[in-house]
């Protein structure tokens, strides 16, 4: 018997800006059903990732797929919530309005929504608990209602991967703990990927942890090759370390 084939899948991938690498000969693997945090230093290329599988960028060097193919020809399996919003602070939008945007367009004839773009709408806002919010504008959310909102909007196309980018970064405390959660819940239906800088957040219920400084470590937990790579030679020795490593590292969804 065959294994299955990975939802994510880079092969000795290099990206650089101009002359000076992002990222270097990395391999990274996600499986169907995964939930990874990618953490790391500001600067060492979590962004420059997403943006590889997203399709948006491409490497110089190495292979990049998703579900199988090249990320643009599988652009409609991947959602995408974003760090913000792309909207003006006042723009008259409203909550189910925002996640019928994230519908694709093509092929369809006529202006609007129908009434099943609507129930599918909707769904995705009840999977996200927002579904009582539809009908109020966007603008008049709390930060933790916004990001469900757009993880709603990613939802909505049915998925098979979700990719996140710093999507805690405007959320109270209490808000990030709400958003993992939920992150969590949406294994194993979907693949989750979320870049945070929140290590103590995510450290409880992911499946995997991969750090990344322009290099890539992934693992199932953090170690002291993980934390040396995140904060220099004495990243093993830092406080947060042992507190780190203590914590349960136990998927919600599996054994």
């Amino acid at each position: 018997m065959t294994s299955a084939a990975p939802t994510v899948a880079l092969r000795h991938v290099t990206f650089a800006y101009g002359t000076e690498p992002v990222l270097e000969d990395i391999d990274f693997t996600v499986m169907a059903g995964d939930y990874v945090a990618v953490v790391g230093p500001n600067g060492g290329g979590k962004t420059t990732l997403i943006k590889l599988i997203l399709g948006v960028l491409s490497p110089q060097k190495g292979t990049i797929q998703v579900c199988g193919e090249s990320p643009r020809k599988r652009q409609t399996s991947i959602g995408y919530v974003p760090q913000h919003a792309a909207f003006q602070p006042h723009f008259p939008i409203t909550v189910l309005e925002t996640v019928l945007m994230g519908l694709p367009r093509e092929g369809r004839r006529t202006p609007g929504y129908r009434a099943e773009d609507k129930d599918r709408a909707m769904t995705a806002l009840k999977q996200v608990g927002m579904e009582r919010e539809a009908r109020k504008r966007f603008d008049a959310l709390s930060g933790g209602q916004k990001q469900r909102t757009l993880v709603a909007r990613a939802l909505v196309a049915a998925p098979k991967l979700v990719l996140c980018d710093e999507p805690t970064a405007n959320v109270d405390p209490h808000g990030k703990v709400c958003l993992f959660d939920l992150f969590a819940s949406l294994v194993p239906r979907h693949t989750v990927i979320v870049v945070s800088h929140d290590l103590v957040a995510t450290a409880s219920s992911v499946t995997s942890v991969a750090v990344v400084n322009r290099r890539i470590i992934q693992r199932r937990r953090l170690d002291a090759a993980m934390l040396t790579l995140m904060y220099g030679e004495h990243g093993a020795s830092c406080p947060i370390s042992e507190y780190l490593q203590g914590l349960p590292q136990s998927h919600p969804h599996r054994p």
